[in-house]
């Protein structure tokens, strides 16, 4: 903050990379913080740059990662403003869905909770309540919207 209180900006997870605006940043001023056992890759800036500019391909699965992220972000941070748990739910349930109205998890039901700013519990009964109401199917690892 302008105060100098540090901010959670993003939470990483298996998969998930970070400090990417570093590649075309002088400075980078965040910092991460492992809270867990974790295993890192990390790779130095100009073999990562010459490297992308040799592999079109992986360029491009790389700006397709990066395009999923703030894909996936914009969308968390406008779920953390909904109030309401069970329209945050819902939310992002629609946000998620492929054309058939189906989500699969990649992260368990107790990390998607937390990433959505919910209590497992919460999200747990919510997502319940909205299967005993009709509105969705749940199966293991699979919600679909109905």
């Amino acid at each position: 903050t302008v105060d100098g209180n540090p901010v959670v900006q993003f939470v990483a997870l298996s998969g998930d990379s970070i400090a990417e605006a570093s590649l075309f940043s002088d400075c980078y001023h965040c910092s991460a913080i492992a809270d867990i056992r974790s295993e890192l890759s990390c790779f130095g800036k100009a073999e990562l740059l010459a490297l992308l500019d040799r592999e079109p391909s992986l360029m491009k699965q790389v700006l397709t990662r990066f395009a999923r992220q703030i894909r996936d972000l914009r969308l968390i941070n406008e779920l953390k403003n909904i109030r309401s748990a069970r329209e945050r739910v819902l939310a992002f349930v629609r946000g998620q869905a492929d054309e058939s109205g189906q989500v699969v998890f990649s992260l368990s039901l107790k990390e998607t909770a937390y990433r959505i700013g919910l209590a497992h519990e919460t999200f747990y009964r919510e997502l319940s309540q909205l299967e005993q109401s009709g509105v969705l199917q749940r199966q293991a690892g699979v919600i679909r919207l109905l």
